[in-house]
């Protein structure tokens, strides 16, 4: 046997491993949507769906925010949550441009002209304008941004 023979042979052989594999992910996946077999696949969701209620949540912040405005998010301490309502934030406001994610308490301050949506653990939110005057969001936010 020649080697580019025996390379296409492999190469063959190879391909049908992963199209197996691809066909019984698939398989899986069809009877049973929700079953989440891979290691990433459940991290991604335990991370995805940390808060149940995120839509709601982001949907209460857009009620007091303009169509293009410009936001600073001020959001509670917690492993990857910075992260976590940006990539949230990306997805949930759309019509507004996120400026900045901040903890609180992070001793870092935010412009005093800015919008900032403050998000408390509890998941209240309270719009603060520039001018320092609240508009709605239902709930006081869990204190004033630093």
């Amino acid at each position: 046997m020649s080697r580019s023979r025996l390379e296409r042979l492999l190469l063959a052989l190879l391909l049908a491993l992963v199209a197996g594999v691809c066909l019984a992910r698939g398989i899986g996946l069809l009877r049973d949507p929700h079953r989440l077999d891979a290691h990433d696949e459940r991290a991604w969701f335990d991370w995805a769906y940390m808060r149940p209620d995120s839509a709601a949540i982001f949907a209460r912040a857009a009620q007091s925010l303009i169509h293009d405005q410009v936001v600073c998010l001020l959001v509670p301490r917690g492993p990857r949550s910075a992260q976590w309502y940006r990539f949230m934030s990306n997805y949930y406001l759309l019509d507004q441009r996120i400026a900045v994610v901040r903890e609180r308490g992070s001793g870092k301050r935010l412009p005093p002209q800015a919008t900032v949506v403050v998000i408390n653990w509890k998941g209240e939110v309270r719009v603060r304008n520039g001018s320092g005057a609240d508009r709605g969001g239902g709930g006081d936010g869990g204190g004033r941004p630093r």
